[in-house]
């Protein structure tokens, strides 16, 4: 299967007929349609919105607690995180779980975080 073609070969393989060339509403089409597909790369190659700052404050709202805290514990433990909702904060705690820093566990179905001994 690694001989597939990508959408990208078949576009760039029809552009090059000589039949497609004399229809300059294909050759318009093709050519838009790479350029979606170069759109397409690029939005997934964005940057995280997740700065260092926000990560140390919630690693620090975390140690604070002695115990294991909720997303909603860490959520009002600090002004910052005024207006993020769970969603904002799991890729925060990803990146400190994936650190080493920070171990994630289930306890009544309730997703909790503690520091790392």
């Amino acid at each position: 299967m690694a001989d597939r073609m990508t959408k990208r070969d078949l576009f760039e393989g029809l552009l090059a007929l000589g039949e497609v060339q004399g229809n300059p509403e294909f050759v318009t089409g093709l050519k838009h349609e790479l350029e979606l597909l170069d759109r397409k790369v690029s939005r997934s190659k964005r940057e995280s919105k997740v700065t260092p700052e926000i990560v140390e404050t919630a690693f620090t709202a975390i140690a604070e607690n002695n115990g294991a805290v909720t997303i909603k514990e860490i959520i009002a433990s600090d002004p910052m995180f005024d207006g993020y909702t769970s969603q904002k904060m799991v890729p925060v705690l990803r990146k400190l779980i994936d650190a080493g820093r920070v171990e994630k566990f289930y306890e009544k179905r309730v997703a909790m975080f503690k520091v790392v001994d």
